[in-house]
Order: structure tokens, then sequence, then C-alpha cells
């Protein structure tokens, strides 16, 4: 079963400010933004992930959070193989952020999720 553990979620001003500095790569997949930075944990963690959905976009938190559960729900079943591209040792920050004001299913989340997987890989391939 997959989980998303407290140690896997990106937290902190500091953190979460890197994330979005200079030298992060980004990758825009309808309906959403990733946002992959390399960066050093202190609890040995490969990747940490920051889910985010625009208050400005969905007023309600209703929606927001049915957004939120819907992305990690993908990000959960799919991480491994996010994992898997990662090369040993090596530790990221990746950051999604719902991109659009309309409200998407599951299985256009998790089609936009293989996608990025297939655009990371390959931006890898080409740097290595």
């Amino acid at each position: 079963m997959a989980s998303f553990s407290k140690n896997e979620r990106l937290t902190g001003a500091r953190n979460t400010g890197l994330l979005f500095d200079k030298g992060s790569s980004s990758f825009r997949v309808f309906p959403l933004l990733y946002i992959v930075r390399p960066m050093n944990f202190t609890d040995g963690a490969n990747c940490k992930s920051l889910i985010s959905v625009s208050k400005r976009r969905f007023k309600k938190a209703v929606d927001r959070n049915l957004l939120k559960r819907r992305i990690r729900a993908v990000h959960q079943e799919n991480k491994e193989q996010f994992y898997h591209l990662l090369a040993d040792g090596e530790s990221v920050a990746l950051g999604i952020l719902y991109n659009t004001s309309e409200i998407c299913d599951y299985r256009t989340l998790e089609k936009s999720y293989q996608k990025f997987l297939r655009k990371y890989a390959e931006t890898r391939a080409q740097i290595h």
C-alpha cells in the first residue's frame, strides 16, 4: 500500500522558498505544473513533495481539498516510478501545483503524472 508520510512532505518556509528559487526544473503538463529541484535533506529522504491548489482559483476549501486528495493519491500510486528515475544518493524536492480553474478527475491527473515521468526521464537522459 502506498503512503505519503510526514517525512515525505516538504515543509517549512525555507525549503519551500528554495524549491521556487532559480535552478529548479519545471514541467507543465495539463492540468499540473511540476517543479523539481535537487536538495539535501537531513533526515535522508530521497524526495519530499509539496502539493498546492490555488485559493484564488478555488474559493471553496472543499474543492481545494478534493483536488489535493486526488493529486496525493496519484502521487502515492506512482512515486516508486519517480524514485527509480533518481540516481543513488540523489535527493530532490518535488512541487506539484494545480494549474487550471476547472476540477479534473483522477484519470486526467494520473495521465498528467505519467506524462511528467516520461518528460523527466527524457530530460535526465539528455543531461547524463
